[in-house]
């Protein structure tokens, strides 16, 4: 579950391929819920470009932000539209509130409320809904919430296990589950589920970690960093895989630098990495990830951008080719969101 206001200096490392990672320690948040239904007020617009043998890679600021600031929250792609589903708002209270993001006419309003208020939780769009799976509140949680086409919300099914701090990534009609913490100890159980009902236990992580950037390619799902005690003082430099045809997980690469409470996300056949804490500081800086699904070439992990502003514990989703980064810590919690595009 989540943990505390941070104390570090925001910085911006252009070097490095990883994203830093932020102290930690487990505390109960109150219960809010926002019921304002708001505009977007306007954002600045900030653009960094690298041209790469993949395509010119650009992000931007979005021109538009959310009506509160936003973190540790989760987001999903759900049809035109994103859904950022419970967090923590700009106090640091664990919220129920649900945002509906449209990018088209740049706004965003109120669209319910999640049944149970969660913070570092999970999200995938499975069956045609929305679902988020456990995090944390008081304690952590195991059940699965699914937003219904009429904005109502119910739980679903549970997760064997109560986990926040975890992460997920789909293929096809499978989510896969990484990392997390039980209130106790960090999980190394992988999981599957077609339906946020059922679930499969898949390979543990060779280093089990929560806090780690996610993301899918082809038929693996990639753990990029994370931390083993969820400060950092556990960021860990692993980069592991799940090889989602056969269930198991092995360590695939080092990052150069120990990386945890960064996001992932594929864009264009490659994943991205946005922000974290690096080397003890919140970072500025976008990472492609470059894997060889034959294992025969070492991971590489290159500078292709910067964000307006140094972020952790962002909330990510793909829509459309687009990669929607929303709020974050900075350390003070942000209503920002940041696009990136290959072209």
């Amino acid at each position: 579950m989540s943990r505390r206001a941070l104390g570090l200096v925001a910085c911006a490392l252009g070097l490095v391929t990883t994203a830093c990672s932020s102290g930690s320690t487990s505390t109960a948040h109150p219960t809010t819920t926002n019921t304002n239904s708001k505009p977007t007020s306007s954002q600045p617009t900030s653009t960094t470009t690298a041209n790469t043998p993949t395509g010119r890679v650009v992000v931007t600021a979005a021109g538009f932000q959310l009506p509160r600031p936003s973190a540790r929250a989760v987001l999903v792609a759900d049809g035109d539209h994103l859904l950022l589903l419970g967090g923590f708002n700009g106090a640091k209270q664990t919220i129920s509130e649900i945002l509906r993001i449209d990018p088209t006419t740049k706004t965003v309003m109120r669209a319910g409320a999640l049944t149970t208020a969660v913070h570092d939780a999970a999200g995938a769009r499975l069956g045609g809904r929305a679902m988020v799976f456990g995090g944390g509140n008081a304690s952590e949680t195991a059940g699965v919430q699914a937003v219904n086409a009429n904005g109502t919300v119910g739980v679903i099914g549970k997760l064997p296990i109560p986990r926040s701090d975890l992460a997920t990534a789909t293929i096809g009609n499978r989510t896969f589950i990484l990392g997390g913490y039980d209130g106790a100890r960090v999980r190394a159980t992988t999981l599957a589920t077609a339906d946020g009902v059922t679930f499969q236990i898949l390979g543990d992580l060779p280093v089990p970690v929560r806090y780690a950037a996610v993301a899918a390619l082809g038929t693996k799902v990639y753990a990029i960093g994370g931390t083993t005690t969820g400060n950092a003082s556990g960021a860990v430099r692993a980069v592991q895989a799940l090889d989602t045809a056969t269930g198991t997980v092995t360590q695939v690469g080092t990052l150069p630098q120990p990386l945890t409470d960064a996001v992932a996300a594929t864009v264009g056949g490659h994943i991205y990495v946005f922000g974290g804490q690096l080397a003890g500081h919140i970072s500025n800086q976008v990472w492609r990830l470059d894997v060889d699904p034959s294992g025969t070439t070492p991971i590489a992990f290159t500078p292709v951008g910067t964000l307006p502003t140094p972020v952790t514990d962002a909330a990510i989703a793909v829509m459309n080719g687009v990669a929607y980064l929303v709020g974050g810590e900075s350390p003070s919690i942000l209503p920002t969101i940041t696009t990136l595009e290959v072209r």
